[in-house]
This record gives structure tokens, sequence and C-alpha cells, in this order.
């Protein structure tokens, strides 16, 4: 791959972008997920092993999620 730094740049820049995008994405599925206890059906052992598995997502960043959800309702 012969790429300038700038154009390195930028494809880090664009592919950050997508990759924050649709982790968001992912967290915005979080609480419905765990309304219906999707991840026990798939054979995960908990919420927070589904999103780490799935999105890397740590249990503290799943925890607030979660809770600022219910705290919406």
């Amino acid at each position: 791959m012969n790429l300038t730094d700038e154009k390195l740049y930028q494809l880090c820049k664009f592919y950050g972008d997508q990759a924050l995008k649709w982790r968001q994405k992912f967290c915005g599925l979080l609480p419905e997920v765990y309304k219906r206890k999707l991840y026990e059906r798939k054979g995960f052992f908990s919420i927070f092993e589904f999103a780490k598995k799935l999105a890397g997502l740590s249990e503290d960043h799943v925890r607030r999620i979660l809770n600022v959800e219910k705290n919406l309702q």
C-alpha cells in the first residue's frame, strides 16, 4: 500500500468516524436487547458478555447505557 501521510490520516479519520457511528447504533439497541433478554436466548451469560463480545463495550459503559434508559422512562 503506497499512501501519503495525508491520505493515511484521512482514511484513519473516516474509519474512526464510521466505527463511532456503528458503535452508537449498537448502544442504542442495548436497552431493547436487555428488555427482551435476547442475550440469554443467544447463549450469552449476561448483557455485559453480549456487549463485550459483539462490540467491545466495557461493563461500565453498558451499565451507564442501561441506567440512562431507565432514568429516561
